[in-house]
């Protein structure tokens, strides 16, 4: 008799696919599955893919169409079925199309966007596809704080990122530049430290200087106040406090010991 194949599980015996879909894919009997007729996957290529199924699992899923049609991953499919598979990851599209978003991963991964490109890759992620931005760091094996800072750089202007990539700033610029909020002041900023070619630490004392500038006189005393309170914090028990009176003046209070 000849020797009985080995069933390979690919939902039990290999990891779990972490990708963008994970929340997506579904196991799905193989029986169920609709490869199309045309055109057929060769030998070499179900061989290969069969080696690597064989040793990582599925590293994409099977992309189906809602009759259950294959969409995209039809060698990963013949490949399967080659190893005996009796279920496999797949995920649902919408459409017959092939899906974008892994693409769009695979090109934050390789590292060689710039930070703008990466933002605007991200701002797709977002958006189109509704990923959370725990969902895409996860994936990307970053921080959440990463996604988010990348996505705040979308506040410039076209005419404010030609002056940033013009003059080479790096993002750290970029971030101490967007605390000042009012897009005129931040272009006429932009310009300035681009022209100087200012340290990044010269660009945060250069924004602080044009924030003060905004205040208003109570405004500024009151960060003075604060300013002072705090270098004496150290040494004495002074504390502060403000409140709004009913004829809307700001009540500051400094607490001294005896």
């Amino acid at each position: 008799m000849p020797e009985e194949r080995k069933t390979v599980c690919f939902d039990t015996e290999y990891p779990l696919y972490c990708g963008l879909y994970k929340s997506l894919i579904q196991y799905i009997d193989v029986d169920e599955i609709i490869s199309p007729p045309r055109p057929t996957v060769s030998r070499s290529a179900v061989a290969t893919f069969s080696r690597s199924l064989g040793r990582t699992g599925f590293l994409r899923p099977v992309f189906l169409t809602g009759r259950r049609m294959i969409a995209d991953g039809r060698k990963r499919f013949a490949a399967a079925l080659s190893l005996g598979a009796r279920r496999v990851p797949c995920v649902t599209c919408p459409t017959p199309l092939v899906f974008e978003d892994d693409l769009l991963i695979a090109k934050l991964r390789s590292e060689q966007l710039s930070f703008f490109e990466c933002a605007d890759v991200l701002s797709v992620l977002t958006g189109s596809y509704l990923y959370s931005q725990e969902e895409i760091a996860a994936a990307l094996n970053r921080s959440q704080s990463f996604v988010a800072n990348r996505l705040r750089l979308l506040a410039f202007s076209a005419e404010e990122r030609a002056i940033i990539e013009g003059a080479a700033l790096t993002e750290r610029h970029c971030r101490a530049v967007l605390r000042i909020k009012d897009p005129e002041v931040r272009r006429r900023a932009l310009g300035i430290v681009a022209s100087s070619s200012m340290t990044v630490g010269a660009t945060e004392d250069l924004v602080s200087t044009v924030a003060a500038s905004g205040m208003s006189d109570g405004a500024r005393l009151k960060r003075d106040l604060d300013s002072l309170i705090a270098s004496w914090s150290d040494s004495l028990d002074v504390s502060s406090s403000s409140s709004v009176s009913s004829d809307g003046a700001v009540v500051y209070t400094i607490k001294i010991p005896r």
